[in-house]
């Protein structure tokens, strides 16, 4: 079960890289506008192949069946799994002078089978942005539809926002880490030192009148 969840965390975090470096770029290019245009190609097929891969990514993980490595199939895994699972889970609050010393605690009851149930019915409360994904996935990231051939249809037809994107990768990151967290208390961060660095380089370039 730890392999599996660790498995889907891997592909979280390879969505949200490319997420935070596509806001990363977006910042930059209202920051550094200057600094940008020294090559404008780049950028733009930069920021296409970052919102390209990122959706491709998340398709991975929410368009499919419970039959396929998806979300849905995750789901099946840990009901069938729920044995594994903490019973209960206790907290404990340290002194912020002393951290040996623990001056409370705080121990709840876990109901996996109600965590997934919630986490079903959010799923399903996105179904709106997660049919995009699929259709961005079927008629143009994985297959040439001559229907989205013209880029300006995807965007026209198709528009997926960088909130809902982040929306993504947040449920299925938390879940995800909610779930490890319930299996061996350990919580595994999903952002990538670095994956936001570019502005620090147009920081450099402005500071040294490039």
């Amino acid at each position: 079960m730890k392999e599996e969840l660790s498995e889907y965390l891997d592909h979280i975090r390879l969505a949200n890289d490319r997420y935070v470096a596509l806001t990363s770029l977006y910042k930059s290019i209202e920051c550094y506008n200057k600094e940008i245009n020294y090559a404008p190609g780049f950028f733009t097929i930069a920021i296409y192949a970052l919102a390209d891969s990122c959706c491709s990514e998340l398709a991975k993980l929410y368009c499919g069946s419970d039959k396929e490595k998806t979300l849905s199939k995750l789901f099946n895994i840990i009901l069938a799994n729920i044995h594994v699972f903490k019973k209960k889970v206790v907290t404990e609050y340290r002194d912020a002078d002393n951290p040996s010393k623990v001056f409370m605690t705080e121990e709840y009851n876990v109901n996996i089978k109600l965590e997934v149930t919630n986490a079903i019915i959010k799923k399903n409360n996105m179904k709106c942005v997660i049919d995009k994904l699929k259709s961005r996935r079927d008629k143009y990231l994985a297959h040439n539809d001559k229907e989205y051939f013209k880029l300006a249809m995807i965007a026209e037809r198709l528009p997926i926002s960088l909130v809902e994107i982040q929306h993504l990768i947040s449920f299925a990151g938390d879940f995800c880490n909610t779930m490890q967290g319930y299996l061996d208390g350990h919580i595994v961060t999903y952002n990538t030192i670095g994956a936001d660095d570019l502005p620090k380089l147009f920081q450099i370039m402005y500071e040294h009148g490039i």
